[in-house]
């Protein structure tokens, strides 16, 4: 994907979240959307598999990234 197609889904998902955060003022973001439409036990697997798989990679992709620019950082010096 180009990163201009990356931006527009990112846009259009804020949105969507946003519009859910208006109709369904609770804690929780998208947990509290899930359970509110599929209930308790969907929305406790998804609570889980969104703690390990989800989260778990956008930690590692954004560690990757910034060792990434450090090193391109640390090469520069002399």
């Amino acid at each position: 994907s180009s990163p201009a197609a990356v931006q527009l889904r990112q846009q259009r998902l804020a949105l969507v979240l946003a519009e859910l955060a208006t109709r369904l003022p609770k804690a929780g973001g998208e947990f509290a959307y899930f359970r509110a439409a599929y209930g308790d036990f969907p929305a406790f697997f998804f609570g889980w598999a969104y703690t390990i798989v989800i989260a778990g990679g956008v930690g590692d992709a954004t560690s990757q990234a910034t060792l990434q620019v450090m090193n391109r950082f640390l090469n520069r010096l002399p």
